[in-house]
């Protein structure tokens, strides 16, 4: 209907898909980034080409993040915290696109208060796989804590994946900021779980339109945006912000 061809052939697919992802560096998107981290332009982008693990294949397959060390407990040893999805891609958890459940029984019980299962609960030798890489790593081999994407095609630790590991960013607090309640003046609109460890109140935005009017209206004061997840579309807004708020998603 949209005189869109498909590819047949195998080889030329993967051709085009490696030209997709060089094409994908003049993005908008990337340009923001860029601009943003203060990366430069003539560096370019590079293409790995490996096997496809599939976390799609059923109910007892999935994806997700996982963080050696709980950002939020103060604990400096291992302790796995993060997300993942059941029969999802990868891209799906990273971009936010399906709502996640946690990787351990103390973060659902902690942060997740209508969710009745954990990776832990759930894929209990794919939570002690992701244990022992985690102990491998900081204890045997003197890494820093790592944040690690996986997947796993089934409930046996044999068709666990580690997608890519990189240094987590730790960020201990000593204080939290937190808001008191004023009898009869505040009313709770809903709940979700939380990214970062601060609180803020300010005015609500949807778009870049509603933040560039507000920054107008109202100067220096803080904008919130609101939206459904965060695709990398979504970039120059999020970094136009100073909090955001997404329909679905993980951490």
């Amino acid at each position: 209907d949209h005189n869109i061809k498909i590819i047949s052939d195998p080889f030329e697919q993967l051709k085009h898909a490696i030209r997709s992802v060089w094409d994908s560096w003049s993005s908008d998107s990337s340009v923001s980034y860029r601009s943003h981290m203060q990366i430069a332009d003539e560096w370019g982008t590079a293409v790995l080409v490996q096997k496809m693990v599939l976390g799609n294949l059923s109910p007892n397959s999935g994806t997700g993040v996982v963080f050696t060390s709980n950002p939020f407990n103060g604990y400096s040893g291992i302790s796995l915290y993060g997300d993942f999805a059941i029969c999802s891609q990868g891209e799906d958890v990273v971009a936010g696109l399906v709502n996640t459940l946690p990787i351990s029984e103390y973060q659902r019980k902690k942060h997740y208060r209508d969710c009745s299962l954990s990776l832990e609960s759930g894929f209990p030798k794919i939570y002690e796989a992701l244990y022992r890489y985690a102990k491998k790593l900081i204890e045997q081999h003197g890494f820093v804590h790592q944040e690690i994407e996986f997947t796993f095609e089934s409930e046996n630790p044999e068709s666990l994946a580690i997608l890519q590991t990189r240094n987590q960013i730790l960020r201990k607090q000593k204080s939290y900021s937190r808001f008191v309640k004023s009898p009869g003046e505040m009313k709770l609109a809903g709940h979700g779980m939380g990214v970062s460890s601060g609180v803020m109140s300010g005015l609500v935005a949807f778009d870049m339109e509603d933040i560039k009017r507000l920054r107008d209206q109202n100067p220096g004061a803080k904008i919130i945006l609101v939206r459904p997840d965060t695709v990398p579309d979504d970039i120059p807004m999020i970094f136009a912000c100073d909090g955001l708020i997404t329909a679905k998603g993980g951490i």
